[in-house]
């Protein structure tokens, strides 16, 4: 399974998955999580399950999303 985990971070948020070895930074935590939602449906159209992890402060998850290719899409 796949992960692709949202958290913040100094004047904003980080998007890291393994796409690449750097994070994806924004400014807000709505931009953050649209985009790891789209990581991972790149994984999922290639077959891959894929966890969504959104951190909070704190370094709890506040939420987490697992999206698939045998699972229902998610509509927003």
């Amino acid at each position: 399974m796949k992960t692709v985990k949202v958290q913040p971070a100094p004047g904003g948020w980080t998007v890291e998955c393994d796409l690449g070895p750097m994070p994806l930074a924004f400014l807000n935590a709505e931009a953050a999580c649209l985009k790891a939602e789209e990581l991972g449906g790149l994984y999922a159209g290639h077959g891959q399950l894929t966890r969504v992890l959104v951190e909070d402060d704190h370094g709890g998850i506040s939420s987490a999303t697992v999206i698939g290719p045998s699972l229902p899409a998610r509509h927003r």
